[in-house]
């Protein structure tokens, strides 16, 4: 079995908006409340195969890049052999 805990993270700046990528390949969306700051609502996901490594914007915040490996960035925990070490660009 793969890992599903939260691998990295990205927000943007100057909103409420932010990325997390877990171990079991999914890519979430969230909006954080900015009234108490201690709530986050998910707005949807991207299921993708691997682990999720890396999480990048370009500058204008169009496109984001996604890097995906067969395991963990800073571990070798477990492999999913079904992943191939990409980038996934959305």
């Amino acid at each position: 079995t793969t890992a599903s805990g939260v691998t990295c993270l990205h927000s943007l700046r100057l909103t409420d908006f932010l990325i997390s990528g877990h171990g079991n390949g999914l890519v979430a969306f969230w909006a954080i409340n900015t009234e108490s700051y201690d709530d986050v609502t998910q707005l949807g996901g991207v299921q993708l195969i691997g682990c999720i490594n890396g999480l990048a914007l370009n500058e204008d915040d169009r496109m984001l890049v996604v890097a995906v490996g067969r395991e963990a960035r800073l571990g070798r925990w477990s492999v999913n052999k079904q992943a191939k070490n990409s980038l996934v660009v959305y």
